[in-house]
């Protein structure tokens, strides 16, 4: 028997709920703001822009992950596991 199947599903259910679209939105305006702030601070050429650009948007990548991570430990030791 294949997981595949089970994975796609499992996928796809957690996807729909509702704290999935609040994230989303919320990386997505974070992401647009600050393309935005860097796009309109700074004399740099668009070649400099845009490495400046994907660091920051991996800095950011990290530190939700980091918040993630922290936030599903604390629920950990308040449920008592």
């Amino acid at each position: 028997m294949s997981l595949l199947p089970i994975v796609e599903r499992e996928l796809r259910v957690a996807s729909r709920r509702k704290g999935t679209y609040r994230m989303r939105s919320l990386l997505a305006l974070a992401v647009v703001v600050l393309w935005f702030f860097l796009l309109m601070t700074g004399n740099n050429s668009n070649a400099e822009k845009g490495p400046i650009l994907f660091v920051a948007i991996g800095v950011l990548g990290l530190a939700w992950w980091q918040s993630r991570v922290y936030w599903q430990q604390v629920a950990r030791i308040d449920s008592g596991l």
